[in-house]
């Protein structure tokens, strides 16, 4: 600080103590308010950045809660409930398909001997169409 002028010295590099420690001070407060400025200058920056982000996340929120309200995005509990009870219906109908489909071939053919493949295909469709149809009345069974 000597050196640069900042403190002023007598010949022979002395400094005179009043003078040197007002000079050494002005010049500390002065680095000091350097540091703060830039300090201050990137808590500002970190400030307006978690202010962006907030505002982010709430626009997000809201657009959720828009998208909730017009039926756009529905509850994953409610869901899994929905696609359990589809399950449970098409799994009925389907295990109950051999015993019906049974009983129906087998009035065909007792009523008539010449009964044909097609009609059996037929009775067999038309079980398998009715389990279809179960899934397909579930609430999210419907094509949009």
């Amino acid at each position: 600080m000597v050196q640069d002028g900042r403190i002023p010295s007598w010949p022979g590099g002395k400094v005179r103590m009043p003078e040197g420690l007002a000079a050494y001070q002005e010049a500390r407060s002065q680095t000091t308010a350097r540091a703060s400025d830039s300090e201050a200058g990137e808590l500002r920056r970190q400030l307006q950045q978690a202010q962006i982000r907030e505002r982010i996340a709430k626009a997000e929120q809201r657009e959720q809660q828009l998208r909730q309200e017009r039926d756009e995005l529905v509850d994953v509990a409610e869901v899994r409930a929905d696609a359990s009870a589809c399950m449970s219906v098409v799994r009925a109908k389907l295990l109950a398909l051999p015993q019906r489909v049974a009983l129906q071939v087998e009035a065909l053919v007792a009523g008539d001997p010449g009964v044909r493949a097609a009609q059996i295909e037929a009775v067999i469709a038309d079980e398998v169409n009715e389990a279809l149809d179960a899934l397909h009345k579930t609430r999210f069974g419907e094509a949009e």
